[in-house]
């Protein structure tokens, strides 16, 4: 059943006319992950999770809040109004079929995110957290299938 949504994600992430800048990523950017020293500069720890990922992924975690309930809001409509995610990316001017796309492709980061969090870790550790992310996942394919995106 789940491997049937990231298989729709995938075929949403097929509307990327364009090749996908990557970088290195953190992966799990968070306001925790960050620190400021008594001297002003900027530390960021826990890299963890580190690998390539879009330009737009670590954005997304920081400013949406990712990590702290997937799927809490509307990723599509994120990347329609929300333009901080693409900080990094001197593209910037996507069409709206385009933006769709960078939508399933931060899913589906996220989704490779928490499978990697509950092979990684402890035993059953993250197991519950990913089992809330597939049924939002769930809800929220329903959601996209009923309005046609």
């Amino acid at each position: 059943m789940f491997a049937s949504y990231i298989e729709c994600a995938a075929r949403g992430a097929e509307y990327v006319e364009f090749k996908i800048p990557t970088v290195l990523s953190h992966g799990d950017l968070q306001s925790g992950n960050i620190w400021i020293n008594a001297q002003g500069d900027t530390i960021i720890y826990d890299w963890e999770t580190n690998c390539r990922r879009s330009i737009w992924y670590d954005p997304a975690t920081l400013l949406w809040k990712l990590h702290s309930d997937p799927f809490a809001l509307d990723i599509h409509e994120m990347v329609q109004y929300d333009k901080r995610f693409s900080i990094n990316d001197e593209e910037k001017d996507y069409s709206e079929r385009q933006l769709n796309a960078i939508a399933w492709i931060i899913i589906l980061e996220n989704i490779a995110f928490y499978l990697t969090d509950i092979l990684q870790l402890p035993s059953q550790f993250g197991k519950q957290s990913f089992q809330q992310l597939a049924r939002k996942l769930h809800k929220h394919m329903e959601m996209r299938s009923a309005d046609g995106s």
